[in-house]
């Protein structure tokens, strides 16, 4: 018997292709996985199945939530897994973290030529060798790191960019206004006086006399 673990309605309609459905269990599940495998899975009986498919495809945990439930599963009980998962592939690091907890049976293709082989193989059980192509070596890890840790740079310092940019920007604007309000006070200044003078120079004969010879350039 096979028990199956979905949120994805076309996981029976793949199931079925491989398995005869009459020895199937369908447990669908419509919230968190991790939540299902501790309220509910635990308390199952699963003398009578020999195979746990599980459908992670859609699955809204986090990577971390999938791995620590599908681990308590494999202490717990001694029942071959079958892990399908159409959005990873080789070079996975949840993948590769299932492979080290002794997961070797995946279904990641999605093509029907190379799905179907991997049914097989998966129905016959696959070993480590077979599986090995799965696990991500140290310095790929690394490597992995150094990509995300770059990327991370490298958006922080787009943002901090466009952060100063604005600033830049803003105190341009506001410098500008300023500018203008002094040059425009200054302006009031200037033409305060000059009408102070012309004012002073229109009620006082002398003054207005020199202003003009200096105007006339006379001496």
């Amino acid at each position: 018997m096979t028990f199956i673990i979905t949120n994805n309605k076309y996981t029976k309609d793949m199931v079925c292709k491989y398995i005869n459905m009459k020895r199937c269990v369908i447990e669908s599940i419509e919230n968190s996985f991790s939540e299902y495998i501790d309220k509910n899975f635990m308390s199952k009986n699963l003398e009578q199945f020999d195979k746990i498919v599980i459908d992670i495809t859609y699955f809204k945990d986090t990577k971390e939530e999938i791995l620590k439930a599908i681990t308590r599963v494999k202490i717990i009980y001694d029942i071959q897994i079958i892990i399908i998962d159409l959005n990873f592939k080789i070079g996975n690091e949840l993948l590769s973290d299932l492979f080290e907890i002794g997961i070797y049976d995946f279904i990641t293709s999605e093509d029907k030529s190379d799905q179907n082989e991997e049914w097989i193989k998966c129905l016959n059980g696959n070993n480590y060798v077979d599986a090995v192509k799965f696990k991500i070596s140290k310095n790929d890890k690394k490597k992995k790191l150094k990509k995300i840790s770059r990327h991370k740079l490298k958006k922080n310092l787009k943002e901090n960019y466009r952060k100063d940019s604005k600033n830049i920007i803003s105190c341009f604007f506001g410098l500008k206004n300023r500018i203008s309000d002094v040059f425009t006070f200054v302006w009031y200044i200037i033409i305060t006086i000059l009408v102070s003078i012309g004012a002073t120079a229109l009620l006082n004969s002398n003054i207005r006399q020199i202003i003009l010879q200096i105007i006339r350039g006379g001496n």
